[in-house]
This record gives structure tokens, C-alpha cells and sequence, in this order.
């Protein structure tokens, strides 16, 4: 199976692997997986085999994973990959508030059971200073994310009524999306997809949308895109948006990396001025360093990694300087270490004042990188939230370390959010 569980939601995704452990058992076949999305792959595996390079690097069983990490020397390629209850057993090592184990959690279950029984043996002192700089530290943020009147009218209770409604119009942040009410149907379709739905994203934030297959998430950023156009309500986009589908490759029509990203030139207008061919080779090689694709700048664009073909799809939609970055499933495919540069870029793209809107199944991505996450159900938006306070309020839609502290270790939804 190749990354059988790529776009599948949280519930799908445990559905299949079920399955696929019945197949095992029941029937005796042999199952070999390649995935990248591997906190729950491990609970299920026999055996860990790690590829690097076209060699075999490692070859143990889950738990022996940590061993693994320990003697590459802390490798972060290997670390980020690790189940998020192993990470949090490999910190408190680190930081030498418990002792190693010959058994080290590797499931939620297991690092549930963990947690409990090292906090009942003093890890709750350790972590109480801990504790208290994380909760004032979600305070602040959740306090610095009040962007309705309920925030601005603490600051101006002192001013007259005139004064106050002024200072409102002018502090207020204009969403660069507002969404009122919008149905969607597709042609033969018995019900609609989208049903007066409501949204809205401030400018200048990564905001993520998550949901079910089939919840409509692939057709919200398409009617945001204006690829399609609602039956009914109100849409506004204050600017230019780009669509990243979920296979990049549909956006590739030229023979070398680079020459994709010069045809951006070609396909998308500047004001009807033309510009000069100097001018786009600064523009190409600036946004071949940028994305670190200089070295495959020859490369057939078919014949790059998964994490290489995301990296060059957003390159080819940024020289068309979008306001707004629509991504769908941006994630899918890559690795830790190509997840993790990927966030580097948006972040990068965010301080810029772009404005970043995903569609994604991965919790730990979406709660590590996102501002605010929504929550799209049948067709509606049913939450919408602070990313902190989306996932420790979910239970479904949720991280593996929020389920593991849950009860435990307040307002943990990341294994750093514990230290």
C-alpha cells in the first residue's frame, strides 16, 4: 500500500487501518505500507524499516524507533517522524524529569497510561513552572486574538460614544474573505453541498479548514478562487486569489522546472504591461533560491519529489502576486523534514502580508502553523475558532498529544506546549 491513508480524514483513516489489521490477522497476509503519515501507522507495525538515499538506515521494531533516534545523534529527520507520545517520553528524558524505559509509549493509549504514572511519580512537579508560563501564555493569546468589538470596547470604555464608534472603524481588521450565507449545489446532486455557509478570514493569517471527506472543503476553496459561483449569499474577496489543487501537477505544462515558473509570465497579465525577459529571469532565479529548487532547475517537472512539486506549484502561483493563497491538502505526501520547510516558506508568505487558507486532514501541521482553524460539517461551518482553542475544545478533531494530556496537563495541544 502507498500512502493508503493520505487523503483520508481522522475517522476514514482509522476505519481503513482497522481493516487493514483485520486483513492481517484473519486472513495471515502480509501487509508493507510507504507512508509518511505515521502516527498511527506505527501502533499497527510489526516492523519499522527507514529509508535514506536508496539504503536501508534502520530496520527495528516501533518502539525501537527510539533507539534509533538515539543513535543518529538526535536526528531531527527521524525525531519529527516519531509518534507524538514518544516524542513526549524522548523530552522528558532530555530534560532528565524521568528515566529511560525499556518500553516507551508509542500509541495514545500507551502514552496516556505513561503520563499517568510518571505524573503520579512526580512529573507534575517538575512540569508545574512549566504549567504556569503555558497558561499564561494561552491567555495572551487568546486575548490578543479578540478581533470583534468585545476587545475594542475594554481598550475605549474611558472615551465618549462618538470617540469609541470612530477608533471601532478604524482599528477594525477588514476581512480579506466574508463569506454570508452561500449554497453550493453540483449538477445532479440530490442536496447541496455547501448550505448557508458563513465565513471569514482576516488578512495577513494562515487559517486552516478542516472536515470530513466530502464535507465541501474542496468546493469552499474553489468558490473563494471563483473557479465556481455560489447558488446563493454573498461572496467577497478583497483581492487576488491562487488555487493550489490537491495534485500540483495539474498546474505543470512546461519541460523544466524552470521554465514553469517563467510561464507565470505568460499566462497571468501585469496590468496589460509587458514585461521585459531580464526582468522574468530575476524574477525565476529569485524564485528558484527562494524555494530551493536550483539544483533541479533542469528537472522535468514530472520527475521531482512530491515535497519539490508542492514547492514549485506555490512558486508558479506566487509570481502571479496573489493576495491570497488558497492550498488544498498542501501537505499530503511530504516527509517531516519537507513539512517542516514547507512551513518555513508560509510563514515567510504570512509576514509578507499574504494571506494563507488550507484545506487539511493533518492535525499536528494545522495546529502548529495555523492561527485559526474551522471546522466544516454537512456542508456548514459548525466552528470557528483560535487554533488553541479548536483543538483543545475538539475531540475528534483533535492532536494525539491533547488526547494523551487531556485531564492531565491543561491547554496541551503540541508536545513543546508541555515544557
Amino acid at each position: 500500500l502507498d500512502e493508503p491513508t493520505t487523503q483520508l480524514d481522522p475517522v476514514l483513516s482509522k476505519n481503513f487501518l482497522n481493516i487493514v489489521e483485520q486483513i492481517h490477522k484473519e486472513f495471515g497476509v502480509t501487509i508493507i505500507i510507504a507512508e509518511q503519515r505515521l502516527e498511527k501507522v506505527f501502533s499497527y507495525a510489526d516492523r519499522v524499516v527507514v529509508l535514506e538515499d536508496g539504503k536501508i538506515t534502520g530496520d527495528v521494531s516501533p518502539k525501537g524507533l527510539h533507539d534509533l533516534f538515539i543513535k543518529a545523534d538526535g536526528d531531527d529527520s527521524i525525531y519529527n517522524a516519531l509518534p507524538q507520545a514518544m516524542r513526549m517520553y524522548i523530552e522528558c528524558v532530555k530534560k532528565g524529569f524521568v528515566k529511560t524505559s525499556d518500553n516507551p509509549p508509542i500509541s495514545v493509549n500507551e502514552g496516556r497510561e505513561w503520563l499517568k504514572n510518571e505524573l503520579s511519580n512526580g512529573l507534575s512537579h517538575k512540569l508545574t513552572v512549566s504549567s504556569e508560563k503555558r497558561l499564561d501564555n494561552f491567555e495572551g493569546k487568546l486575548k490578543g486574538t479578540e478581533t470583534g468589538d468585545a476587545f475594542k470596547k475594554k481598550l475605549s470604555k474611558k472615551t465618549d460614544k462618538k470617540k469609541d464608534k470612530k477608533s471601532e472603524k478604524k482599528s477594525e481588521n477588514k476581512p480579506v474573505v466574508n463569506i454570508k450565507e452561500i449554497d453550493y449545489l453540483y449538477k445532479g446532486a440530490g442536496k447541496n453541498v455547501l448550505n448557508n455557509l458563513s465565513l471569514k478570514v482576516d488578512r495577513g493569517c494562515i487559517f486552516s479548514i478542516m472536515g470530513g471527506n466530502g464535507s465541501g472543503k474542496t468546493t469552499l476553496l474553489k468558490l473563494i478562487a471563483g473557479i465556481y459561483k455560489p447558488l446563493r449569499g454573498k461572496l467577497k474577496i478583497d483581492g487576488s486569489a491562487a488555487y493550489l489543487p490537491q495534485n500540483p501537477k495539474l498546474l505543470f505544462t512546461e519541460i523544466t522546472v524552470e521554465d514553469e515558473l517563467a510561464e507565470s509570465f505568460t499566462v497571468y497579465e501585469r496590468g496589460n504591461k509587458r514585461i521585459k525577459d531580464e526582468e522574468i529571469k530575476l524574477r525565476v532565479e529569485k524564485m528558484l533560491s527562494t524555494l530551493n529548487l536550483t539544483d533541479i532547475r533542469k528537472n522535468h517537472p514530472y520527475d521531482i519529489s512530491g515535497g519539490q512539486s508542492e514547492r514549485l506549484a506555490i512558486g508558479k502561483l506566487l509570481l502571479t502576486e496573489p493576495d491570497i493563497l488558497l492550498l488544498d491538502e498542501p501537505t499530503k505526501g511530504l516527509d517531516a523534514k519537507a513539512k517542516d520547510e514547507f512551513a518555513e516558506l508560509l510563514l515567510e508568505l504570512k509576514n509578507e502580508g499574504k494571506t494563507i487558507i488550507i484545506v487539511s486532514h493533518d492535525m499536528e501541521f494545522v495546529a502548529k502553523y495555523s492561527d485559526y482553524v474551522s471546522l466544516l460539517f454537512d456542508g456548514e461551518i459548525i466552528v470557528s475558532d483560535e487554533k488553541r482553542k479548536f483543538f483543545i475544545d475538539n475531540m475528534f478533531y483533535t492532536t494525539n498529544t491533547r488526547r494523551i494530556c487531556a485531564g492531565l496537563v491543561e491547554n496541551v495541544i503540541l508536545v513543546e506546549d508541555m515544557f
